[in-house]
């Protein structure tokens, strides 16, 4: 349940510079900005949830952790999606541990792993996922 600073600071690193190489590659500044705004919009999001909840609903280490999984994102929605999908993982593991009462609503569930996984996917499938949806699901 603790995350080192010095994880944090490596994982913030390597963000930045896989927006910066993402923005080179495509030829767009502009992506490197919108990667970091990403980055913000996560972590103004956590810092809300963790200030209103005195620290109950979400801890520290995710509101440090969250900037940097953003900037993985690289667009707000793809940074959206990581909260969908870190969300929907821990339902998935907690839900079942929950009904058979190995864990109880008072159970802390460490939250950095299901993000830290959820990003990989987003990162990997993110855009696809969210074509497949707009596709076949909104229809647009």
């Amino acid at each position: 349940m603790i995350l080192p600073n010095i994880m944090v600071a490596w994982l913030y690193g390597g963000a930045i510079g896989f927006a910066l190489l993402r923005a080179i590659q495509g030829n767009a500044p502009g992506q490197f900005v919108l990667a970091i705004v990403s980055g913000g919009v996560l972590f103004g999001l956590f810092w809300v949830l963790y200030q209103v909840s005195k620290g109950k609903w979400i801890g520290g280490g995710d509101v440090k952790l969250v900037f940097a999984l953003g900037v993985f994102a690289g667009t707000p929605f793809l940074a959206t999606a990581i909260i969908f999908l870190a969300s929907l993982l821990g339902t998935i593991w907690a839900l079942p541990l929950l009904l058979t009462k190995k864990y109880s609503s008072k159970t802390k569930i460490p939250f950095g792993p299901l993000l830290l996984l959820a990003t990989f996917v987003v990162v990997l499938v993110g855009q696809s996922l969210v074509d497949f949806y707009k596709k076949k699901i909104l229809y647009l």
